[in-house]
């Protein structure tokens, strides 16, 4: 790396390094290396979305058995010859004893374990269809011992998300219909975030999504990214540190090389169906930290050498999330578009500027259910003192604002984060009622989520009414 790349790169993370410091460049480096590593098993598709994967040897999950899988009581040792489970994927690759995929098993197809130990190794076990008498072999890491849950298109939330990955922000609405389907929606919260960089297979796709599942100090299924807490590691660097801090070995676990301490932050919702395993989730810091870790990647030093942004997740500072975590359920829709923004009343007649704060208290209980939301009434009535990690009051912003559209796509500004053409760009998207007009998802941006959807009726231009 040379000087000029490494002084960015410092400057991105916050810290005044000396670039001849050996030290410095070997966690450079390997920050660098882990920046965009997100390793998954290559045979599943999860809520219709493929898992990216190039590692398949048991022996690199050995930091992560927990979070292998949907469903932790199924997996590795837990796994027994005998036993009967069922296929967490959409789809799941079969394969024969020469490794070749031979078919696939749909969602909730019963299969009975007959070997632990195969001739393809890694996290390989022969299966057999309860139907049927042929062995056949399977990733371990989509068994479990319960049905799979699924979320249909279909759904009465009171909130729905729209991300505008142009902007690089994220905005809830609260629904406002009538039984005519006629809808005058108001916005209750804006924030920024840092979306996929622009290279190929990187970028952030668009479609009509749900969130299938909240995850509590996720990590990675190879861990190259460890929990941000977990009783064996810890607490990661103190407020304020500076980005390398998050990539010590101290933090990692024993014997891991290279890695990121907490880069998912405090929660991931994963979304579906066919979301190209692109979640939203929070990132390195701490709450008083606030917006600082997202608007570094959008520096203009730092992406002078590189683009710090992800692989095509949506990244929240870490108070942002925990509130989308008290205020989302599962099931909620999560819109995500490419589009020009307008306002439809420039007077924001029906917004008052009036300051609302969420109040939240980080604990320690690893549990993805409501036990180990953050937000401070439930903590202080359910969680002992003992167990909380950090609080603090999360400031949200509910004022829309419109973010112009930039055709330089300049990557410090958040107005056309692509750099698409305008000729490419179809309809407006109106932030303060959360509906679109005559929109169209642009070319050259991948469409995952629902097909055949591309929002429900309630974000469509043609069904507002502002009697409502």
């Amino acid at each position: 790396m040379n000087k000029l790349a490494f002084l960015a790169l410092s400057m991105l993370v916050g810290s005044a390094v000396n670039a001849q410091s050996v030290d410095h460049q070997k966690t450079l480096d390997k920050m660098i290396k882990m920046q965009n590593a997100e390793v998954h098993d290559r045979d599943a598709i999860v809520d219709n979305f493929d898992e990216l994967s190039t590692r398949q040897d048991i022996s690199t999950l050995r930091f992560s058995k927990s979070s292998l899988g949907l469903k932790a009581n199924a997996l590795g040792d837990n796994i027994v010859a005998g036993g009967t489970y069922y296929i967490t994927a959409s789809a799941l690759n079969i394969r024969d004893a020469e490794r070749n995929v031979v078919g696939q098993l749909e969602r909730n197809s019963k299969v009975k374990v007959i070997s632990l130990n195969t001739v393809l190794g890694g996290v390989y076990v022969g299966v057999q269809l309860v139907s049927e008498d042929s062995i056949v072999f399977v990733s371990r890491n989509y068994l479990s011992i319960n049905k799979s849950e699924y979320i249909s298109p279909e759904n009465n939330s009171k909130y729905y998300v729209v991300q505008n990955i142009a902007t690089e922000r994220v905005r809830i609405y609260e629904k406002n219909c009538n039984e005519q389907g006629l809808c005058n929606n108001k916005m209750v919260f804006e924030s920024e975030v840092a979306v996929g960089e622009n290279k190929t297979g990187k970028r952030s796709i668009v479609g009509a999504l749900k969130i299938t599942n909240w995850n509590k100090f996720y990590q990675d299924y190879a861990a190259h990214y460890p929990r941000w807490y977990s009783p064996s590691l810890g607490l990661p660097p103190r407020a304020g540190s500076n980005a390398i801090s998050w990539t010590k070995d101290k933090y990692l676990y024993d014997g891991q090389e290279d890695g990121m301490r907490g880069a998912f932050g405090w929660f991931a919702a994963k979304v579906g169906p066919n979301a190209h395993y692109q979640w939203m989730h929070g990132t390195i810091g701490w709450g008083a930290d606030k917006e600082d870790y997202i608007k570094r990647t959008k520096s203009f030093i730092a992406n002078l050498v590189t683009d710090p942004r992800s692989s095509g997740c949506t990244r929240f500072n870490n108070e942002a999330i925990a509130y989308l975590r008290s205020l989302l359920p599962v099931g909620t829709p999560v819109i995500k578009i490419y589009a020009e923004e307008k306002m439809y009343d420039e007077t924001l007649s029906r917004y008052t500027g009036k300051l609302e704060t969420f109040e939240y208290i980080l604990t320690s209980i690893m549990s993805n259910d409501e036990t180990g939301r953050a937000d401070q009434n439930y903590v202080l009535k359910n969680i002992s003192p003992e167990k909380y990690i950090d609080a603090g009051t999360f400031e949200i912003d509910q004022t829309p604002t419109v973010i112009e559209f930039d055709e330089s796509g300049k990557k410090t500004k958040s107005g056309n984060v692509y750099a698409l053409d305008r000729e490419d760009m179809v309809g407006v998207f109106y932030v303060d009622i959360g509906m679109a007009q005559n929109y169209r998802h642009p070319r050259g941006i991948v469409v995952g989520g629902y097909r055949g959807i591309l929002f429900p009726d309630y974000v469509s231009y043609k069904n507002l009414d502002t009697s409502l």
